[in-house]
């Protein structure tokens, strides 16, 4: 059957690119405010992430793009594709000759017109020609957004969930100027005016199941002030510095096909907190000033924590899920708090060359004992980190060693490096002891972003050798020194990526993907008399993807897939395998009136061949849902811009599964073969 429809599919791709042959060639599709297409970047994301600080980010850079006259070249690295070397030479670039418009870009060493167009949505040139008298209300954006189930699930119909099936969620951000501001034409000389700001925010959250609209709710209070070069947040902020080992947010990029940007990270220091991740984000008071060179940063934080008590008070597993619906559930909610005191001190004494130091101490109100998880015990927790970095016009070095209260020490280094305007490398290497203890770490690496029990060498190249095409490989080699959460013992691994994009004509490029994965696993196994054991084992998995695209007009976009998955394992086991086909389109039927639709067929031997697709969804949030069995899924989405300050966004998707009576597990089940999901969304600005 899915041989069929991906020939099916491939002959409507070749039909069409022939059909369109007339039509003016255009990769820009987005003809309203719709989020950019950046699946290259987010398709490793394994989770239902939904509005996760990463979304989050890339969101708020859309609404208000960087200008690239006067960004810093951290804030230049947070968008997806523009490394630390690209980032330095376009500040090297508008030093000497500022940019008219985006296409000036051009100019720059490194940048593409293909990388051009992906990162458009999330940059611009200078402002408007116009004087604004503050103090005055300068932008608000509501955004407010409701999903539903339509099966109910166990815990709806037994009473387990104490909550409607209603997810709610609502967002409010607004900015103001205070004084006097002149926005420069874009290519006027010199910079922007300057005068302070301040700008506010909320968020508001209810998962299906939980009793209170306002289950979850976070804000912040912000204000800049150019003058001193000062920076102040009050309420719930974020914190991002170096390479991540002291100090980074909840979500990030990892391993992908973007083999060169994704290896540094680079924070930006302190920034508004608006997610959703219910745990690991800060609430209290934090400061930034710049003097010249030097830049010092200062935070105070005081929250509860959720999480499980022993019968003896001790907490041992902090909850992640933001999950309240159950009694259960319920018993976790602020069990402790975090008080929390940190720190960075950084200096740039040459250019290209930046030095720093980051640290904090936290104490938490009850006895913890995360042995499971991170060797955490007692009630305080201390980390120490020091990173350098130097950049030039074709490459850039970076480290970030860290030390924590018990004296282990982790460390990350790495080079980028752009030879040639064809191609780039970047090498990294990670040592992170079994007994490193940071609890607010993100850092690249095989362990999901976890600063322990890992060690590891990479290296990418990412290829341009003519108009057209582009390869990019990835080769990285993992150790678990002691044992983890999927090996008994020690182990090793590999994953592999190679991935190219041809553009086979003015509307039509083809990627293809191969990705495999050789590591430890645990599995279960039977012995003589029957009993089962868990074992450990080698588990190698192979992935094999080609996409098709074809964009044949400003308004229309077609995109097919055929993705095969392998999984084989040391023991007996029989390889499982999997399967995945979808066609997707994009349209504009009228000029403000969007519509994405997706067909999926899948057809897995187990939830271990597992097949993945990074939907399209509504704006903030991240939808990248795990398909096993045998099946058919589609979803449509349709956006309206109802007026120029008014979009209304509807999603309704549903998975058809063969030859079950029940979907899910636990209160979460589903009795029946199909599941639907109906959101709608709301986004106002003025």
């Amino acid at each position: 059957m899915l041989a069929r429809i991906a020939a099916a599919v491939f002959l409507c791709v070749g039909f069409l690119s022939g059909a369109h042959g007339q039509t003016a060639p255009a990769r820009d599709t987005a003809r309203v405010r719709y989020p950019p297409d950046l699946e290259n970047v987010l398709e490793q994301v394994t989770l239902d992430a939904e509005d996760s600080q990463l979304i989050d980010l890339l969101a708020r850079l859309q609404e208000d793009p960087l200008d690239v006259n006067s960004a810093s070249v951290e804030e230049l690295q947070q968008v997806p594709g523009i490394s630390s070397i690209l980032a330095f030479n376009i500040v090297a670039h508008r030093s000497k000759t500022r940019f008219n418009d985006l296409d000036d870009l051009l100019l720059v060493g490194g940048m593409t017109s293909d990388l051009l167009l992906r990162v458009r949505p999330f940059v611009r040139v200078g402002g408007l020609g116009t004087r604004i008298a503050g103090p005055v209300l300068t932008r608000v954006h509501l955004r407010t957004r409701a999903s539903e189930d339509l099966e109910r699930r166990r815990g709806f119909e037994d009473g387990t969930f104490q909550g409607s099936p209603l997810k709610l969620y609502s967002r409010l951000t607004a900015g103001f100027v205070i004084g006097d501001i002149k926005r420069k034409r874009p290519n006027a000389p010199g910079g922007l005016g300057e005068a302070s700001s301040v700008d506010l925010g909320i968020v508001t959250e209810k998962d299906a199941g939980e009793r209170k609209m306002t289950d979850f709710i976070a804000g912040y209070v912000a204000a800049t002030i150019p003058s001193i070069s000062t920076r102040f947040i009050l309420g719930d902020f974020a914190m991002e510095s170096a390479e991540g080992l002291v100090f980074w947010r909840s979500a990030g990029l990892s391993k992908s096909t973007e083999v060169i940007a994704s290896v540094r990270k680079n924070g930006v220091g302190i920034r508004p907190y608006l997610s959703t991740n219910e745990n690991w984000y800060f609430r209290g008071m934090a400061a930034e000033a710049s003097m010249d060179w030097v830049n010092v940063t200062l935070m105070y934080s005081d929250k509860p924590m959720h999480g499980t008590r022993n019968d003896e008070g001790v907490i041992t597993n902090f909850d992640n899920s933001g999950l309240f619906r159950t009694a259960s559930e319920l018993s976790r909610r602020n069990q402790t708090r975090e008080r929390l005191f940190g720190g960075r001190l950084s200096a740039t004494p040459v250019d290209g060359m930046k030095v720093g130091m980051t640290g904090y101490q936290a104490r938490f109100t009850d006895a913890v004992e995360l042995s499971s998880v991170s060797r955490l015990l007692g009630r305080t927790a201390a980390v120490v980190g020091w990173d350098v970095s130097y950049t030039q016009r074709w490459f850039n070095i970076f480290a970030e060693l860290a030390r924590d209260h018990d004296n282990s020490t982790a460390g990350v280094a790495g080079i980028l490096l752009k030879p040639h305007e064809t191609a780039a490398v970047s090498c990294a290497v990670r040592s992170f002891p079994e007994r490193y203890v940071s609890l607010h770490s993100n850092v690249f690496g095989e362990s999901g972003g976890v600063a322990r029990n890992e060690s590891g060498a990479y290296i990418g190249l990412a290829l341009r050798p003519i108009s057209g095409f582009s390869l990019s490989l990835y080769y990285d080699q993992f150790r678990f020194p002691w044992k983890s959460s999927s090996s008994l013992f020690p182990a090793a691994g590999h994953d592999v990526l190679a991935f190219s994009e041809m553009r086979l004509s003015a509307r039509l490029s083809l990627q293809l993907q191969y990705k495999e994965k050789r590591k430890n696993d645990l599995g279960v196994s039977t012995d003589a008399l029957g009993r089962e054991m868990r074992v450990d084992e080698v588990r190698t998995q192979r992935n094999y993807r080609a996409t098709v695209e074809l964009v044949s007009s400003r308004a229309f976009r077609w995109r097919s897939r055929v993705e095969l998955v392998s999984a084989s394992y040391s023991d007996s086991r029989p390889r499982q395998k999997g399967a995945l086909v979808f066609q997707d389109i994009r349209f504009f039927p009228l000029p403000r009136f969007l519509i994405d639709a997706r067909v999926i067929a899948f057809q897995t031997d187990s939830y271990d061949s597992r097949v993945y697709e990074f939907e399209s969804e509504l704006s903030g949030t991240l939808y990248n849902p795990a398909l096993y069995g045998r099946g058919l899924r589609w979803y449509l989405l349709a956006r309206l811009e109802v007026t120029p300050a008014v979009d209304l966004s509807v999603k309704y998707s549903q998975t058809l599964k063969d030859g079950v009576k029940k979907i899910g597990s636990g209160s979460g089940e589903i009795l029946g073969d199909r599941e639907r999901r109906a959101s709608v969304q709301m986004d106002v600005r003025f």
